[in-house]
């Protein structure tokens, strides 16, 4: 069994692997279901209801210590692909040893905060910057793991797609527009 332990150091790229800036640190999106308080009559008290696969809107965001020139271009008022790698320490507890797992998080995302950081001598810019997200990715050693994509109708956890009931109810047959597709299936294909 691989126990993971701590996050050895984390980068973030463009969809060309090209390299943002030094990031301080990244906050990944929190995937936050709907739900709705329910009570009445034959309820003894309060229960929420929480909606199969239907996402609040996710943000994510990160801090520069310092910038390459695309990552001033993340201030761009359009989608960005994004992705963080990962690498974490594992204990392989059937050999007792280190090992390295590699994460990765692929993003479709659109600024909303773009901040430049701080001028200060001998000191990092902390540049912090806010994201809307609409699209998230996740894999472990190669394996997707995780995807949301609400505007496609999409849920899936290691490898159960959860609103795929929804979409065969709703007679869903599409993305919401062909520019979205385009970006959806680059991400998907280049995994």
């Amino acid at each position: 069994m691989r126990i993971p332990q701590i996050l050895i150091n984390a980068r973030l790229y463009s969809n060309e692997n090209a390299l943002y800036g030094t990031t301080s640190s990244i906050q990944l999106p929190d995937v936050e279901y709907m739900a709705e308080s329910i009570q009445g009559a034959g309820i003894g008290g309060e229960i929420e209801a929480v909606a199969v696969g239907m996402v609040k809107a996710m943000t994510v965001s990160w801090g520069f210590r310092s910038m390459t020139k695309q990552g001033y271009g993340l201030a761009a008022p359009i989608r960005h692909t994004v992705t963080a790698r990962e690498a974490v320490q594992v204990l392989d507890s059937n050999k007792s040893q280190i090992a390295v797992q590699a994460v990765k998080t692929e993003m479709i995302v659109t600024p909303k905060k773009a901040g430049l950081g701080k001028l200060e001598t001998g000191k990092p810019k902390d540049a912090e910057q806010e994201y809307a997200c609409y699209y998230l990715r996740s894999f472990i050693d190669n394996q997707e793991v995780f995807e949301v994509s609400p505007l496609d109708f999409k849920l899936t956890i290691l490898g159960t797609d959860y609103l795929a009931p929804v979409r065969a109810a709703l007679g869903y047959e599409g993305s919401v527009d062909d520019d979205w597709q385009q970006t959806y299936n680059r991400i998907v294909n280049t995994a």
